[in-house]
């Protein structure tokens, strides 16, 4: 994409430079548009995939917090961290305490003052 003036004297060379730059941000941003537009379904499924997510992570956080006397917020920062070192999405990490595959004493190993 490129910007076309057929009297280049008439606008200052700052002008142009911020009307270039325009332009080149709507070409990366054509260039990135998807294909297709998304669709009502896959808008909804996203939501629900969200809410899962966090209907899933919740209790697990109470769990945590509960068993370790820590905040809300810390609670899901440990389960972050330990989905991060364990390199598994943070809703198996979430989901794994109430299946009994994971306890809470585990989620706090390596936490300073805690084990």
């Amino acid at each position: 994409m490129s910007l076309a003036n057929r009297h280049g004297d008439v606008l200052p060379a700052d002008d142009i430079a911020v009307a270039q730059g325009l332009c080149d941000t709507a070409a990366l941003t054509l260039a990135h548009w998807p294909a297709e537009a998304r669709r009502p379904h896959d808008l909804l499924t996203s939501l629900q995939a969200a809410v899962s997510a966090k209907a899933t992570v919740e209790p697990a956080k109470g769990l945590v917090a509960e068993y370790a006397g820590f905040s809300l917020k810390e609670a899901l920062v440990l389960l972050r961290l330990y989905a991060e070192k364990e390199r598994l999405p943070m809703t198996t990490v979430a989901r794994a305490p109430a299946e009994r595959m994971l306890g809470p004493e585990e989620l706090l190993e390596g936490v300073p003052g805690r084990a």
